[in-house]
């Protein structure tokens, strides 16, 4: 199982404020893309992503987070280093 791509980019969106807006295509592509990169990023610190509501929103969250911040990826805010690595502590605590 995975995350939901859609249902990341429906987060991406409102994050955006482009919620429920036609949004372009190209727009739409390159946050795509972002997705795919903050999950392939969590799945590379060893999170095994799942379709839920909290995974989606942490795809959704680090993919925001890097589309704003794309001059400085190495320095996420606290929040978000925070809920990394609380959901890499709850996937090990299942698994163990």
């Amino acid at each position: 199982m995975s995350y939901n791509a859609n249902t990341a980019l429906d987060l991406v969106k409102a994050r955006k404020e482009r919620a429920g807006v036609d949004t372009p295509a190209p727009l739409v592509s390159y946050w795509t893309q972002r997705i795919a990169a903050a999950a392939a990023e969590l799945e590379s610190k060893g999170i095994i992503l799942e379709d839920t509501v909290g995974d989606n929103s942490l795809v959704a969250d680090l993919a925001v987070e890097r589309i704003n911040n794309r001059d400085n990826p190495k320095h996420d805010p606290e929040w978000l280093r925070t809920m990394i690595r609380e959901r890499w502590f709850h996937q090990t605590r299942q698994t163990t």
